[in-house]
């Protein structure tokens, strides 16, 4: 069955009923303070026009897609939107770009008008821009507080409303291969522009921001394009898109690893439709691959990219065709797409909080489905099997996936898995499935040998021909109160093909934490001071003014993960921390993409989770380690683990958040350590883009020997040389510091474990237990247990070192920011050398008009003399990284001391002590 999209018409909020305002912000984001959310104009301060929409999300289920795409048509018909979310980027990067395919009349056989749209809304290391233009200031900036320590605040750089670079291109077959798309050609579709690389009809606009650089870069783009040539206007050579169902392919393309250190770049894809049948073969993943191109060498840019007809999907103008989805608006399904009732209570977890452990209470399971479209005279029948499995990352199919079976004899009706088919009507359409635990269940609950927490997942299907926009979910959140909490996270392996070269499967884990408190005012939530006002016992759904328009309270598209956060927040009158952990996981397949001579691995999404830990009252620091088989830190939050092919590994991830009076200076020492390994992450990147910037330099050095520019400008050029490749070599004491770091942290950390289990070990408690432990060694012992407690408080008052790092890692990061701006303006000036050098020897004689450019014996004349001026700033700027690196060195030697010390420490008798001790005094 062809994948079918749905474009209903637009709603808009109550009393206006607009569509939306194309200026990138298309939804709310969880965890950004309303005021840096809502950034339009006083007369329009919140994006409600993507309300209703057709929605699809690529790994969802920790409740917060890694990406999205939304789809409307306006009320009159006469355009389409198309919103695209992208989340947890590991870095920005110019090659970014979401490619748009439409056809005129949907065919998988003839060809009709083609048109294609190549929009790459990035500028690299800077967020939401267009490429021919300065990046300019952020528009906005928020201030959030550090997931570590909440008493610490950070800027989360905001850029909206911004141009992206836009391409309209139109397909010409080849002679006599009309319906051949991969043969042919594709020919500029604008017989004019409307702005500087805004080659395309209707709106387009871009959004960025930064809630972590290394794990938690996001961005989103606004589409509205015309649906026919009339709306296009003359200028554009658009087409008409059929009603009734015309052809839909786009594709977003991430690239780069950020500073990840990978045998290659990566690019990862989220593709519509997500696989398609080929002419010959099973299906495929609907991916761009290196193997689709001609002789399979890749492609020189996204302009080379030709899409099968079989890769099309139908989409249509809703009251035309229909389809069947689950439904994520928060005003109609207040309580989310799939939830679990208890008594008329509704429950933000998975099974373990969901499901009633003592078996005398029934479960009444909820999917909230909707029908897009004018409804059928005859409705659609539908039915739905619940599935679980264990939490964490699962395998594609259902391989990981069990079917629960009600106990019909305990459960009362509607008591069926999968359920009976029953019509999708108009509006919102709830499928249940009521259980209750059996005996057993209950018994496997308490004694751990059922897995408290699990993924919920509900499967759509018909017994009618219906098509469904959106045919399974997904619900994979840990909901859990702290101080201290352990989870395991299972990552699968089945479901995949076989590696090629045999072994394991290669996944990258990446994680991003993101720190709300009930202090500020979030979507869904009005922030308020400890001790004020009564518990909040507003509804869900609760239309409240701002600049007379109307927002939903609990979040617009995550409605049942922000009820998780901020339900237990409006029982509470303390200050409240939730901190969302969301884990997205990406499989390494052996495919590759090639653009501009550069191959990238293809990683595609496997999977997420998330955990959402809640803490209520002041707290003075969170902590979280991950442990497995394999597991290997690449970065701040970024893993690498390699899983048995049809096998599995158990993933250890603790949490903690600890009061103030509790963080010592070991704490201390390690929330220092984890700052500076994130800027050191960071300032990777930096270092990987000296080489191109040095290279260029050695070209523009070789450039000029050919123009007749003064002795001091040359001079000048050389200098800059000189520093660059000295930045570059005094970059490597960067990843000393780094290793030195890592291996103080391992003991830290062993360290730290040893002192939990003796800090509530009062004095005389432990003096005795030793003597009843250890018998004649007791004394010994316990000498070695304070011993250690001496080094480590001493190791404490070493902060200072780690404190002065920080400090000028800090400044190396904000310096580092400048290099692009350098290396642009260096690429621009080797194309004005390449162009002049060109035109051979004598140029002042034989081109008078270029002493406008060259400099002759002031080196700040003439145009080039302007950007060498311009490029002598900068040398003072690589001076000024240069003696931050400089200050590095003694610190680095203090460090390389401790470590040493460590490194002689033998504690292993001491941590076997303590557990024996922690045992007998708490069992």
């Amino acid at each position: 069955m062809v994948d079918t999209l749905v474009f209903p018409p637009h709603q808009g909020l109550p009393y206006d009923h607009i569509p939306p305002t194309v200026d990138g912000l298309c939804e709310f984001e969880l965890g950004l303070p309303l005021e840096a959310v809502t950034v339009q104009s006083a007369s329009d301060p919140i994006e409600g026009g993507w309300k209703g929409a057709a929605r699809i999300t690529y790994g969802g289920a920790s409740g917060l897609p890694a990406a999205s795409v939304q789809a409307l048509k306006h009320q009159n018909g006469e355009f389409i939107f198309l919103s695209f979310t992208v989340r947890f980027d590991l870095n920005y990067d110019g090659t970014d770009a979401i490619l748009i395919y439409l056809q005129d009349q949907y065919s998988d056989t003839t060809a009709g008008n083609i048109r294609r749209l190549v929009i790459r809304p990035l500028l690299t290391n800077v967020g939401a821009g267009l490429a021919s233009e300065p990046a300019g200031p952020v528009d906005i900036t928020a201030t959030l507080p550090s997931y570590q320590d909440p008493a610490t605040q950070y800027s989360v750089p905001i850029r909206n409303n911004h141009r992206a670079t836009v391409q309209l291109d139109k397909w010409v077959p080849a002679a006599g291969f009309p319906n051949d798309t991969t043969q042919g050609s594709w020919t500029t579709a604008t017989l004019g522009q409307v702005g500087p690389g805004e080659n395309a009809p209707g709106q387009i606009r871009a959004r960025s921001w930064q809630i972590s650089a290394t794990t938690d870069n996001c961005w989103s783009i606004e589409v509205m394009l015309p649906t026919t040539q009339a709306g296009a206007g003359a200028a554009y050579d658009w087409i008409n898109l059929a009603p009734a169902g015309f052809g839909l392919y786009f594709n977003v393309i991430r690239v780069g690893a950020g500073s990840l250190n990978l045998a290659s770049s990566l690019v990862v894809e989220f593709p519509w439709p997500r696989q398609y049948t080929p002419a010959v073969g099973p299906v495929r993943d609907n991916v761009i691959t290196d193997e689709d191109s001609p002789g399979g060498f890749g492609y020189n840019s996204y302009a080379d990219i030709f899409i099968n007809l079989k890769r099309l999907g139908r989409a249509a103008l809703s009251g035309t065709m229909t389809g069947v989805t689950f439904d994520h608006d928060a005003a109609t399904a207040p309580h989310g797409p799939i939830y679990v009732q208890q008594d008329g209570n509704i429950l933000f977890d998975t099974w373990a909080m969901q499901v009633d452990t003592t078996g005398t209470r029934e479960n009444q399971f909820f999917a909230a489905v909707k029908y897009l479209g004018t409804p059928a005279a005859t409705p659609p029948n539908v039915f739905a099997q619940l599935r679980v499995a264990r939490f964490g990352i699962r395998g594609p199919g259902l391989g990981d996936w069990d079917l629960f079976q009600p106990d019909t004899t305990i459960s009362a009706a509607p008591n069926k898995n999968p359920t009976d088919p029953a019509p999708i009507g108009a509006g919102t359409n709830l499928i249940r499935v009521n259980w209750r635990l059996t005996q057993a269940q209950h018994s496997a609950l308490q004694s751990g040998g059922m897995e408290k927490h699990q993924c919920i997942g509900v499967f759509l299907d018909s017994t009618d021909s219906t098509d469904f926009v959106e045919s399974s979910l997904f619900v994979n959140t840990f909901f859990e109160g702290l101080s201290r909490k352990g989870s395991q996270i299972v990552v699968s392996g089945r479901g995949y093909e076989k590696p090629v070269a045999g072994g394991d499967h290669e996944f990258l884990l990446v994680n991003s934490t993101r720190l709300m408190t009930s202090t500020v005012n979030y979507d869904g939530w009005d922030g308020r001071k400890p001790g004020d006002g009564s518990p909040d016992e507003r509804e869900p759904i609760e239309p409240v003014g701002v600049d007379e328009k109307f927002r939903p309270k609990w979040g617009k598209t995550t409605p049942w993960l922000g009820g998780a956060v901020f339900g237990p927040w409006s029982r509470s009158r303390e200050v409240n921390y939730t901190w969302v952990v969301i884990t997205v996981a990406y499989h390494r397949t052996a495919q590759t993409l090639t653009l501009g001579g550069t191959k990238r691995t293809l990683y595609n999404v496997a999977d997420s989770c998330s955990h959402v830990l809640h803490h209520e009252g002041d707290v003075g620091a969170f902590r979280q380690s991950w442990e497995g088989p394999g597991l290997t830190r690449l970065g701040d939050g970024i893993y690498s683990l390699p899983v048995p092919h049809d096998g599995e590994v158990v993933i250890n991830a603790s949490f903690e958040a600890m009061d103030p009076d509790e963080v010592d200076g070991l704490d201390r020492l390690l929330a220092l350590i984890d700052k500076i390994l994130a800027l050191l992450d960071r300032l990777a990147a930096c270092g990987d883009r000296l080489d191109p910037l040095h290279a260029l330099l050695v070209k523009l050095a070789r450039g000029i020997r050919l123009l007749p520019l003064p002795a001091d400008v040359r001079k000048a050029l050389a200098r800059l040389l000189e520093r660059v490749a000295g930045v570059r070599e005094k970059m490597r004491v960067l990843t000393l510091l780094r290793h030195v770091l890592t291996a103080i942290e391992h003991h830290l950390e062993q360290l730290d474990r040893i002192l939990d289990r003796l800090r509530p070990i009062d004095p005389a408690t432990r003096k005795e237990l030793l003597a009843k432990l250890f018998g004649g060694d007791a004394d010994r012992i316990g000498k070695e247990i304070e011993a250690l407690e001496a080094y480590t408080r001493e190791l404490a008052a070493r902060l200072d070192r780690l404190t002065r790092i920080l400090d000028i890692l800090g400044q190396l990061a904000e310096t580092c920011h400048q290099i692009d701006g350098l290396y642009a303006l260096l690429r621009g000036l080797g194309r004005m050398f390449e162009k002049l050098s060109a035109l051979g020897s004598g140029l002042g004689k034989r081109f008078p008009f270029l002493e406008r450019i060259l400099p002759s014996v002031d080196p700040a004349a003439g145009a080039i003399g302007k950007q060498l001026d311009l490029l002598a700033r900068n040398g003072a700027l690589l001076e000024e990284i240069l003696k931050l690196l400089e200050q590095l060195g003694e610190p680095i030697d203090a460090l390389q001391a401790i470590d040493r010390d460590l490194d002689a420490l033998a504690y292993e008798e001491t941590a076997r002590a303590a557990e024996q001790l922690y045992k007998a005094a708490f069992g």
